[in-house]
């Protein structure tokens, strides 16, 4: 982990991790988690492009349907630490 990545994460070490390996959605952005791979409410990882992420499992409930939803937020730039932006895939 880069020092610019370390920022978000050292108050979180208690948050697991998330291991993606190589993947890349196809857009670029972090919107390909899908809800089922996230095992825990929150984890964290670092993608391809060495950008740090956080991702969340919610649970939405729309009149009487339910939809899982993997939310994520991600460094946007490789090079800057701001800003950073969201992606959401639901199942």
């Amino acid at each position: 982990m880069t020092q610019s990545q370390v920022g978000v994460f050292s108050l979180s070490s208690s948050i697991p991790v998330l291991n993606i390996c190589s993947t890349i959605g196809y857009t670029g952005y972090m919107d390909f988690l899908k809800s089922n791979q996230i095992i825990y409410p929150l984890l964290k990882g670092i993608d391809v492009a060495s950008r740090p992420f956080v991702v969340m499992r919610l649970v939405v409930q729309y009149n009487e349907k339910i939809v899982y939803c993997a939310q994520t937020f991600f460094q946007r730039y490789t090079d800057k630490a701001y800003p950073w932006i969201g992606g959401v895939l639901s199942a």
